[in-house]
């Protein structure tokens, strides 16, 4: 193996082939990185959103159930005064 050496520091670099492919690894190594780091994002914010949409349903369901419970104490309530006239008009 051929080396090219530079400047003072007596920094040795590898045949230009051999370098391509060092770079190329390189740049790998950093895509692999990035994809790694932009996956990590993508889950965090997929788990964020599903967390927003956890509450939200459980919010709806709070209200819903709050108003079946009302709708039905105000059935009874009307049945009772019903009952309460029926009984009085007898």
């Amino acid at each position: 193996l051929s080396q090219f050496c530079r400047g003072s520091l007596n920094f040795c670099l590898p045949r230009p082939q051999l370098r391509r492919k060092l770079f190329a690894a390189m740049d790998s190594k950093e895509a692999q990185s990035q994809i790694t780091q932009m996956i990590s994002f993508i889950a965090s914010e997929a788990q964020d959103r599903a967390s927003e949409i956890q509450k939200k349903g459980e919010e709806e369901f709070s209200i819903e159930v709050h108003r079946l419970i009302t709708e039905q104490k105000e059935k009874v309530r009307q049945t009772y005064e019903k009952k309460v006239k029926q009984i009085e008009t007898q």
